[in-house]
């Protein structure tokens, strides 16, 4: 995936900023879908920028889930998730655990895999951006997640941008940068990276061969997770609170209060 020189330094520019959320009336919780343009997320030079991907004044949608105990004072965590279909929204079922881990989960809709590449991955970056606008969030627990494709998009986000987001959780899908080693190689080794997957899924052979090319690369903060008669499809919550427990394992206790 090649991206044009102005939209390359404009998305340094946005994956090294903290953005923080500024003071209002409090913020909505629960299932819900927000809309906001690219200018609305980066400001309109930098859109502009962007515009061999998407116009600067299009509107984009994520879907969120925010607990209903969200409180600034105990900034939650973020997934951002990548979905290989259009609705970007968690399962029903894990919005317990989503609330019992302090985690808000926002992944853009009409994002799947018949769109291409370089727009999945922006609408992943602008997730955090677009979140920080009303919500305090915890960078140090901001973790990009996928299923099937969008594993292996939300794989290219974690190399291409390891300073923005602490770990990955790639479900059911798996691609490694073979030769092309990402010039951030230093920071990949640090954050944490999980693999999910059914021991009855079409993706196993591939998942545990990039796990394993991954451990050859140095990348030694990886876990492979195998369920057991488990076909293509997303994993029992018990095994993605595994995986959120994997990568919140390298937080200081500090880390994960703030």
């Amino acid at each position: 995936m090649r991206l044009n020189k102005t939209t390359a330094i404009c998305l340094f520019a946005l994956a090294a900023g903290n953005a923080v959320a500024q003071d209002s009336e409090p913020p909505e919780t629960g299932y819900f879908k927000t809309s906001m343009t690219p200018i609305e997320v980066i400001g309109e030079a930098d859109a502009k920028g962007m515009a061999d991907v998407f116009p600067s004044d299009e509107k984009l949608d994520w879907q969120l889930y925010v607990p209903h105990n969200y409180s600034a004072d105990n900034p939650p965590g973020v997934i951002v998730y990548i979905s290989p279909r259009e609705n970007g929204g968690p399962p029903r079922a894990w919005n317990n655990l989503l609330s019992e881990n302090n985690l808000i989960w926002i992944g853009a809709n009409g994002a799947g895999n018949k769109h291409p590449v370089a727009e999945r991955m922006l609408k992943g970056l602008f997730a955090p951006s677009v979140l920080a606008k009303t919500y305090k969030i915890n960078t140090d627990r901001l973790y990009v997640a996928g299923f099937s494709g969008g594993s292996m998009t939300a794989m290219r986000v974690a190399a291409v941008w390891p300073n923005k987001f602490k770990g990955g959780i790639y479900i059911a899908g798996a691609v490694f940068w073979e030769e092309n080693t990402p010039p951030k190689i230093d920071q990949i080794k640090e954050n944490r990276h999980v693999f999910i997957v059914g021991t009855y899924d079409e993706a196993m052979a591939n998942t545990r061969r990039v796990y394993n090319d991954y451990k050859k690369a140095g990348v030694e903060n990886s876990e492979l997770i195998t369920i057991r008669n488990h076909q293509h499809r997303m994993p029992p919550t018990d095994y993605f609170v595994r995986a959120i427990e994997y990568l919140d394992s390298g937080l200081t206790y500090q880390d994960k209060e703030q």
